[in-house]
Parts: C-alpha cells; sequence; structure tokens
C-alpha cells in the first residue's frame, strides 16, 4: 500500500491570515452619572477592557506564528520533494541500461 502526502503548497506560501485589529482599553468612561455603582463598574469596565486588550495582542502573535509555521511546512515540503526526486534520480542513474527504459 503506498502513501501519498499531497500538500497545496502554492496554497500555503500564500497563506495570510487577517488578525483582529488592535485593542486598546478605555478608562471606563461610559459609567459616569454619579451613581454608586457606577465607579465599581467603570473599574470592571476597564479590568475587562485591559483583558481583553491583552487577549487580542495574544491572539495577533499566534496568527502570525501560525502563518510562519504554515510557511516553514510549504518550504519543508518542497524541500523533501526535491530531496527526493534527487534521490530517486541518482538511483535511477545507477541501474544497468536494461532497466533504464531499454537504454
Amino acid at each position: 500500500m503506498a502513501m501519498e502526502i499531497d500538500g497545496a503548497t502554492d496554497e500555503m506560501q500564500k497563506f495570510n491570515p487577517i488578525p483582529p485589529a488592535s485593542v486598546t482599553a478605555t478608562n471606563g468612561a461610559s459609567a459616569g452619572g454619579g451613581m454608586p455603582e457606577g465607579a465599581a463598574f467603570a473599574e470592571a469596565e476597564a479590568a475587562a477592557a485591559q483583558e481583553l486588550a491583552k487577549f487580542v495582542t495574544d491572539v495577533r502573535t499566534g496568527f502570525a506564528a501560525f502563518a510562519n509555521a504554515v510557511a516553514g511546512a510549504a518550504a519543508e515540503y518542497l524541500r523533501g520533494d526535491a530531496t527526493g526526486a534527487d534521490s530517486i534520480a541518482r538511483s535511477a542513474q545507477a541501474l544497468p541500461p536494461m532497466f533504464q527504459g531499454g537504454r
């Protein structure tokens, strides 16, 4: 049973995920108005915005790392194809003429 691996290296080389836009933390300005709960809400909102900004930054970093991994995989795949083809060509040249297609 032959095992065949066929990678779409053209697509792998074009792979360019679009990460989400950067997010900046707010200062909790939406909780004005003088209600006693406003300060706690503003604090929670600011903390959530900071966490969201960190998460999106991490996602953007992950997208870049994933794109680099895909590009590296495509390069390795192509390098492996070339190495395999060269090895087969060298082996074929070492065969006696009767096994080289009747030459």
